[in-house]
């Protein structure tokens, strides 16, 4: 130990054991600045002569004019680092004591002046700072400053080097540089104020797609969607878009395949070209011909809101649906003959279904009636089969998808409809409904025109709800034509036009 009087800094880290010389301290820690020894001080002064931009005088510190930060209290305050990702580099420290001049009058700069401490905080990508005046606080008398920047150097090039190209497709993950196998995500806590950067480390997926993570970590067995999954060719099955108990996807098909084969579903009012498996679904409702017996409906039949039956019954028909609780359905009776129509589950009674229509709801069990479709007058259905025309200038009724419909001046009709529609390669169609009522045609708003050329186009009418004017015939069609020039247009099945009578 020196003899008295002399200088030397001691620092404590977070009320830590004192320490000097190169100091690495975490951001956000208490630093406190204190002397080895006071004995014979007449005059002492504290000093940060280097510190990360931005950091400002802590509190019973102050600013000389040159920038440098200084406490003339003989126990300075303490004070706290920045975090390193606002704030990292280092704090150069110096202590005076007796303005620097020994017992005999001399400068004594070795006795008096002490620099030999410095703190530091890393970068968050584990880089060093350099300290402006940094001799051999962190490097030692051969090295110096070098030493950090031949470490940042280093540290870059693992970094920047040649990095292994990651097997898998999708996102590469990297940790400080280095590809591995323990990847994570970034979750909502995680960018709640500044990021920590272990959550955006950057880690190899061994899989393809993306990782799933339970509690922090990875799960093999539990995968989301994958590449494979969503290829052009692929479908997605109901097991991979599982969101737990936030929605219920149906056991059988219609979610993923239709009707058991490859047939995707299409919803109300959407216009798909160039694939001839899409199957339409119109939420207004199915239409099911029938002529009677036991019918089972289809995945896809069910899977609407109104369910339509038609056509002229040769014996009792009776419909079996699918024992699921909770769906609730407007069954329409359009059947025609003396036979009667019931509905139920394949192990529960039988619900007779009047003229006009019933609403029906399911336990899981049995189906069980609800209220009748009141002012329900009649349920229509009419369906195409192929047609083609050539001259397509002007719109031309759409063959078989006409109902004519004795009406009552102030009548309902919920119109509903599906065309398909092929024009000629290189061409656009287009589809109305129309409705003649006494000596006026109206055309409905909804006007479809095919999106691709010489491809099928499935066109779904959304329910309108037509007011009957005159009344007597009214009479409601499909028409197409030509979006352009005479040409070819081809009207494929399914097609189909749906009309319910409603009396106010």
């Amino acid at each position: 130990m020196p003899e008295p009087p002399y200088a030397r800094v001691l620092v404590r880290i977070n009320g830590g054991a004192p320490q000097r010389k190169g100091i690495t301290a975490p951001g956000g820690a208490s630093v406190q600045c204190v002397a080895e020894s006071t004995v014979d001080w007449r005059a002492w002064r504290w000093e940060l002569t280097d510190y990360p931009e931005g950091f400002a005088a802590p509190a019973g510190w102050a600013l000389d004019p040159d920038g440098v930060i200084f406490s003339s209290d003989i126990s300075p305050k303490a004070f706290s680092l920045p975090d390193a990702q606002n704030a990292f580099g280092k704090w150069l420290i110096r202590l005076t004591v007796n303005d620097g001049v020994d017992e005999r009058g001399l400068f004594n700069p070795t006795r008096l002046v002490d620099e030999s401490t410095a703190i530091e905080t890393l970068s968050p990508f584990g880089l060093h700072d350099l300290g402006a005046g940094e001799s051999e606080q962190f490097g030692g008398a051969r090295k110096l400053w070098v030493a950090h920047w031949q470490a940042n150097l280093r540290r870059l090039n693992a970094m920047l080097g040649p990095v292994a190209t990651p097997s898998g497709n999708g996102f590469a993950h990297i940790t400080n540089g280095v590809y591995d196998g323990e990847a994570r995500l970034v979750r909502d806590a995680d960018i709640v104020g500044p990021i920590d950067p272990a959550k955006v480390s950057m880690r190899a997926p061994t899989g393809t797609g993306f990782a799933h993570v339970t509690n922090g970590a990875y799960d093999a067995a539990a995968k989301l969607v994958q590449d494979a999954d969503v290829a052009p060719a692929a479908q997605i099955s109901s097991g991979k878009v599982n969101f737990g108990q936030g929605i219920l996807f149906p056991s059988g098909a219609g979610i993923g395949a239709v009707g058991g084969g490859t047939r995707r579903i299409l919803i109300t009012g959407e216009v798909r070209g160039n694939d001839v498996n899409y199957e339409p679904l119109n939420f207004g409702g199915t239409i099911k011909p029938i002529t009677g017996g036991t019918v089972t409906l289809t995945p896809a039949e069910y899977a609407t809101m109104n369910i339509a039956f038609t056509g002229a019954l040769t014996s009792a028909a009776e419909i079996v649906f699918p024992a699921v609780a909770g769906y609730s359905k407007l069954i329409l009776n359009a059947t025609t003959g003396a036979f009667t129509l019931s509905v139920k589950t394949p192990s529960g009674p039988s619900i007779p279904v009047p003229r006009g229509g019933l609403w029906v709801f399911c336990d899981g069990t049995k189906l069980m009636p609800g209220a009748p479709a009141n002012g329900i007058v009649s349920v229509q259905a009419a369906h195409t089969t192929e047609s083609s025309n050539y001259n397509m200038t002007n719109y031309a009724d759409v063959p078989g998808l006409a109902l004519t419909i004795p009406c009552l001046a102030g009548d309902k009709l919920k119109i509903e409809s599906s065309i398909r529609l092929r024009p000629n390669s290189g061409y656009q169609a287009e589809a109305i409904v129309a409705v003649v009522d006494g000596a006026a045609t109206v055309t409905l708003p909804e006007t479809y025109r095919s999106r691709t050329q010489a491809e099928d186009e499935v066109h779904l009418c959304a329910s309108t709800i037509y007011t009957v004017v005159t009344g007597g015939n009214v009479t409601v069609k499909e028409q197409y034509r030509s979006s352009t020039i005479q040409m070819y247009v081809a009207i494929n099945p399914p097609s189909s036009l749906l009309v319910t009578q409603i009396r106010p």
